[in-house]
């Protein structure tokens, strides 16, 4: 093997590597997709504060693109969302250390605290990869859930979503509680999601009287025909109402808005058995079990 570790020389080949990778489940990375092209945008546009050259490595054999580990660093927090390894070779194990100490060896002190992996159950060797760095294994899984336009229009889930409405300033302060008592420690702020609302990503709320049962907040990206609902909440005095029901499927008919949009993707924490349930109810099915690992670094 004639191993050469260095940043990667072509991010087209580096997107179609991944992509081709990701779709099997015993290479499956949760932050990742499985289309090239969008890959290729979020590498070209979106991935990390830092330069790619400070973010990204690959690994080549004999000039053969084998392996490449990514970390998505967020020069705020100075957290990273590890893309990886993918390693293609026999020498898999050694592959990945390599190209972690290239990878980490550079960053100034300080640049980087944690590190997060998100994998497959069935991707045993990023598990094996993040025992060994001595990464924390969470204890609950996260199912991602898909439903297709075809799945949505042909099941008879779908409810009156008629008292669901977009989001108005006049419920700032209560939908800013919900969403800190209902996710504490979640990825966007409840300022943040205000935010990013615009013509495709939706912020609705369910009200009877003055009174906020819940609200959903979805993106859709129509130029890769993506779409997710990232948060979902319904107030404690509010559940087994049909709020949660109503919420999802007013995001559902947004985003299938979309001609685009041929299916949704999103992940739900696998203990959350009440939100299994409805999501369920509305027509998704479970595509993989993934977990999730810490390393303070």
């Amino acid at each position: 093997m004639m191993l050469e570790i260095k940043s990667p020389k072509d991010l087209t080949l580096v997107a179609n590597f991944i992509a081709e990778l990701n779709k099997e489940k015993e290479h499956h990375v949760g932050y990742c997709g499985i289309k090239a092209d969008e890959l290729l945008h979020t590498l070209d546009h979106d991935f990390s504060d830092l330069p790619i050259v400070q973010s990204f490595i690959a690994a080549y054999d004999n000039g053969v693109l084998i392996g490449v580990l990514g970390i998505d660093i967020d020069e705020t927090t100075k957290v990273g969302e590890l893309w990886g390894p993918f390693v293609l070779h026999a020498e898999w194990e050694e592959i990945s250390f390599r190209m972690w100490n290239q990878l980490l060896a550079p960053l100034s002190h300080g640049a980087l605290k944690e590190v997060k992996g998100f994998y497959n159950l069935s991707n045993s060797r990023c598990g094996q990869f993040m025992d060994r760095v001595g990464a924390k294994k969470e204890k609950d899984h996260h199912s991602i859930l898909k439903i297709t336009r075809e799945d949505y229009r042909n099941k008879d889930v779908r409810t009156n979503s008629l008292n669901v409405m977009e989001y108005t300033s006049n419920y700032y302060q209560s939908f800013k509680d919900l969403h800190h008592q209902t996710f504490k420690q979640a990825y966007y702020g409840a300022d943040e999601i205000i935010g990013k609302v615009d013509a495709e990503n939706k912020l609705f709320i369910m009200i009877e009287g003055e009174t906020l049962l819940g609200y959903a907040y979805c993106e859709t990206e129509a130029q890769f025909a993506e779409g997710d609902i990232h948060f979902i909440a319904v107030s404690p005095v509010a559940r087994n109402k049909g709020v949660g029901k109503a919420l999802i499927n007013r995001c559902l008919e947004f985003m299938f808005s979309f001609n685009e949009l041929d299916e949704i993707i999103l992940c739900v924490n696998s203990s959350n058995k009440a939100a299994l349930s409805i999501y369920e109810q509305a027509g998704f099915i479970e595509l993989n079990k993934l977990v999730s690992y810490e390393l303070k670094v």
